[in-house]
């Protein structure tokens, strides 16, 4: 379900409707994109393998080198490992992200549900934290 409303809110058909007796057109910011997506778990609790997730920024990474139509403008991650160490470690994820930014494909991730505290300061969610990705977040 959230993987449908974020796909809906990116790339939404635009409607044209009533609200409270104000006439209202709706869509997605850029409505009329195309959407890929990548089921990176089957778990009902919504857990995931970091490596599946770097197996799949590969195969996207893979698009984008050799020129595919269907390669990735923007990729939004709605995931994160709330563990402060993996912002500073060196993986096989952090690599294949930094080289899709290097290759012009912005990363969004989600900044974290409640973050971690580390001492007295909050941290993002990995891969959030790092600093070629664009951290997404809301708050109450």
């Amino acid at each position: 379900m959230h993987g449908n409303a974020v796909a809906d809110m990116a790339a939404g058909t635009r409607t044209d409707g009533t609200f409270r007796s104000t006439a209202v057109s709706t869509g997605g910011v850029a409505y009329g994109s195309n959407i890929s997506f990548a089921r990176l778990t089957e778990s009902a609790v919504g857990a995931m393998s970091t490596i599946d997730l770097t197996y799949a920024m590969l195969n996207f990474l893979d698009d984008v080198n050799n020129n595919r139509s269907y390669a990735p403008d923007v990729i939004n991650l709605s995931v994160g490992v709330d563990d402060p160490a993996w912002c500073t470690a060196t993986t096989s994820l952090t690599t294949v992200i930094h080289q899709l930014t290097l290759k012009g494909v912005p990363v969004v991730a989600a900044s974290g549900n409640d973050g971690t505290t580390s001492g007295k300061q909050h941290q993002m969610a990995y891969p959030a934290c790092l600093s070629e990705v664009i951290s997404v977040g809301a708050t109450e």
